[in-house]
């Protein structure tokens, strides 16, 4: 399934659920993000060679910063990541320098209000019951230290930094690994598994996976609900990530069981190079 090689990777390998870049990973030469500029609130969209061209810097303009207002889903499915409130919307382009993380363009959530409240999208939910995932997510921190930042919200699964965690409905418990410690500001791939009866799998870039135990969920899933935080009142919030992102897919089946998990991370570094 992993084959049609010129089809960027949420295409392939079965198609992916929903999927978030500034690189085309299925675009098909498409708009990737819309962008608000500061100076007049003007939106417009951008394609992935027209944010690596340097158009959106010139859309923004001069000393202005840009936000991203809605991030296309690149699946095919449609399930853009979009935010109205212009406070809430993290930033792209910062006094007309486009966000980049080891030289490649990336999206900054922002700390707002109080605690670790940040700057969030919201997109509508992936029904995934109780069934297998895997979630690919090339992210950074600026504080490592601060634990329970959340990459990926939804309602029954969050998937965080504490090294990595992932956080299941069954009493809130977290699924933690042990040994995968993000560099701060570095770009890092986090890799986050529900395998078949729902064992959480976690890796730090071309870590081995760490299996831990199975806790039962006490109701089905909603999967991929928001980026950034994991709820929408960012204000007083204490899980928002204060960080990057700048992919983020999501399969509906445990690619490593597929055996399709090496694929798409090598696919993933040989445009990040991050391992």
């Amino acid at each position: 399934s992993g084959r049609d090689t010129d089809l960027g990777i949420a295409r392939r390998f079965g198609g992916a659920a929903a999927a978030y870049s500034l690189r085309d990973i299925g675009a098909m030469n498409g708009r990737v993000v819309e962008v608000r500029r500061d100076s007049d609130n003007a939106v417009e969209d951008f394609s992935a060679n027209q944010v690596a061209s340097g158009a959106v810097e010139a859309f923004v303009g001069g000393s202005n910063s840009g936000y991203v207002s809605k991030w296309y889903d690149q699946s095919g499915n449609g399930l853009d990541m979009a935010q109205t409130t212009t406070a809430d919307q993290p930033r792209i382009v910062n006094s007309g320098t486009l966000e980049t993380i080891g030289g490649k363009p990336t999206v900054r959530f922002l700390n707002v209000g109080t605690n670790l409240g940040s700057t969030f999208l919201e997109a509508t939910p992936i029904s995934g019951g109780q069934n297998p995932f895997t979630h690919l997510i090339v992210a950074s921190s600026e504080n490592t230290g601060a634990s329970g930042q959340t990459f990926v919200g939804g309602v029954g699964v969050d998937l965080r930094l504490s090294t990595l965690a992932m956080r299941m409905r069954s009493g809130n418990t977290n699924r933690t690994t042990s040994s995968n410690t993000l560099t701060s500001e570095a770009n890092s791939l986090l890799t986050y598994i529900r395998a078949s009866g729902r064992v959480p799998k976690m890796a730090l870039n071309n870590n081995a996976l760490e299996v831990e135990s199975a806790t039962p969920d006490a109701g089905g899933d909603e999967l991929n609900s928001i980026l950034g935080e994991n709820s929408d009142s960012a204000s007083n919030d204490t899980f928002g990530l204060v960080g990057t992102i700048s992919e983020a897919i999501l399969y509906t089946s445990d690619k490593d069981a597929e055996s399709e998990l090496s694929d798409l991370k090598n696919d993933i570094n040989n445009y990040y190079n991050i391992f």
